[in-house]
Formats: structure tokens, sequence, C-alpha cells
């Protein structure tokens, strides 16, 4: 997977700003990829020197002009292809896990404060996404089997598994948290390392 294809997907909706892009791929769907705005800007151009996006010059009176990017045919094709693509591996980059690994090196009190931040973190997104995700009153999480024939569109199935990975987090953090603060109470002089 690619940021060129989260951007060929987004704009399969209507033509949008890479600032808007950007925007939305840290709003909507940080729970499978993060970014920021160089990185955006960047495919964008790699896009359209394949022709697989355009984009129009919008003129603006109190800022200067802005491109409006759209998918072209072939961008569309492109896209249908990847999602056609069988087999793609899940890639995994959470800094944090590899900062959990090696958390013995730091004060347990320092490593339950970082703990503690990652759940409002986690908390926070997860709020977000729930809000985006919108899922009518009786479909809950787990999604019921006739989920789809109740109304539930099948982009949804990506919010869903979001909302669940977030839900999964939040009571891993908690339990882990409630064990490191346990062992701080009852050892005060420990690191936690035994």
């Amino acid at each position: 997977m690619s940021l060129s294809h989260i951007i060929l997907g987004m704009l399969h909706r209507g033509p949008q700003t890479g600032y808007d892009l950007d925007k939305q791929i840290n709003q909507y769907i940080h729970y499978a990829w993060t970014t920021n705005r160089s990185a955006v800007y960047r495919n964008l151009h790699k896009l359209r020197d394949l022709d697989l996006v355009e984009f129009e010059r919008v003129e603006q009176d109190d800022s200067p002009d802005k491109k409006v990017y759209a998918l072209t045919d072939k961008g569309l094709a492109e896209l249908k292809s990847w999602l056609a693509t069988p087999g793609l591996e899940r890639q995994t980059r959470n800094p944090f896990l590899i900062q959990l690994l090696w958390g013995h090196l730091i004060d347990l009190p320092q490593q339950i404060l970082i703990l503690e931040e990652r759940l409002s973190q986690v908390e926070e997104n997860l709020r977000i996404l729930e809000q985006r995700a919108n899922f009518p009153d009786q479909i809950g999480i787990p999604l019921p089997k006739d989920a789809l024939r109740r109304g539930l569109p099948r982009n949804a199935l990506s919010l869903d598994y979001g909302v669940r990975s977030y839900h999964f987090e939040k009571e891993w953090l908690q339990d882990t948290l409630a064990l490191l603060k346990h062992t701080l109470q009852m050892d005060p002089t420990s690191n936690g390392d035994h």
C-alpha cells in the first residue's frame, strides 16, 4: 500500500486540494495511515506526472492560487487494479510499541506518564472515529451479519476495523497501566524489571 493509492481513493469522491487531502487522511484514516503534508504534495506531483491525477488552478483574492486535484480515468483504473490485488500484506510500523519494548530503560513513573498520554490520544482518536463512523443506532460493534442489508455502506467496514482497533488498544492500555501502577504501589523503588 502506498500514500499514492490513498490519495487516489480519496479523490474518487471528488476534486480536492492537497491541504484537504492531508487533513482528511490525518482526521479520518489515522487508524490505518499517518502522513505529513509534504508527503501528500510529493505524491500528488508523482501522480500528476503519471497522468493519474490532474489539477485545475483556482484563483483566490486574498491568498495564493490553489490547485484542486481530480482523479483521471487512468487514475481510477489504477485504483481499481490496486483494490483488486489479492494478498496485500499488512505493514506494521508502530514506534510506540518499539518504545514500549525497551521501556524498562526508563523509570516506571515516567513510563506510566507516557502510557497515560497514549491512552488520552487513543481515547481522542476513538471519539473522532466513532463520530465519523456514525453507524445507525441499531448497528453496534461488532457488526451484525445483516449490517450491509440494514444500510451500512461497505466503506464503513474499514472504519469498523479502526474503531475496534482503538477499543482494543484502550483496553490494553488500561490493563497495562493498572499493572504498572500496582507494581509501583507495591514497591516504589522498583523499576518493574523482575
